[in-house]
């Protein structure tokens, strides 16, 4: 794994790159500060999960509604566990929403520009054998992607 901050980006980024992989995932600047780059991560391993092991097309593995942890704070260390909550999109199937609460775990759905806290993405795609690229747009963001 490589990690670079590309200067030609105007946001405070990180470029990685994991063969075949190529990834960019921004950071926010908060107060004069870059935002930490792992609240971010979950939704990246998300969307490659969507496409390697359910096998979705870029737009659909952005479509898929996600979920993260909220709460979780390694300067308290174990203790902030027991605070956390499992945030959840809505969207989710109810039968895994219930399928959390029976096991304990506290829930919270998020919709509206709530669900902004599951992060955003565009992905572009090559096909390895024919070069054809296929991309996809989050529809939480405002983004579109473009042949140009």
């Amino acid at each position: 794994t490589f990690i670079s901050w590309p200067r030609a980006l105007q946001t405070p980024s990180a470029s990685l790159s994991c063969l075949p992989f190529q990834f960019v995932v921004y950071s926010l600047l908060v107060d004069n500060q870059v935002a930490a780059l792992l609240p971010r991560m979950p939704c990246v391993l998300q969307l490659l999960f969507n496409m390697l092991e359910l096998g979705c097309d870029p737009q659909a593995a952005l479509d898929v509604p996600r979920f993260c942890i909220d709460r979780i704070d390694s300067a308290v260390g174990p203790a902030s566990v027991c605070e956390s909550h499992v945030l959840l999109e809505e969207g989710m199937a109810g039968s895994a929403v219930q399928g959390l609460r029976d096991r304990g775990h506290s829930l919270q759905l998020r919709g509206g520009f709530g669900r902004l806290v599951f992060g955003k993405g565009q992905i572009i795609a090559r096909d390895a054998g024919s070069g054809v690229l296929c991309g996809g747009s989050d529809p939480r963001g405002d983004g579109c992607v473009l042949a140009l």
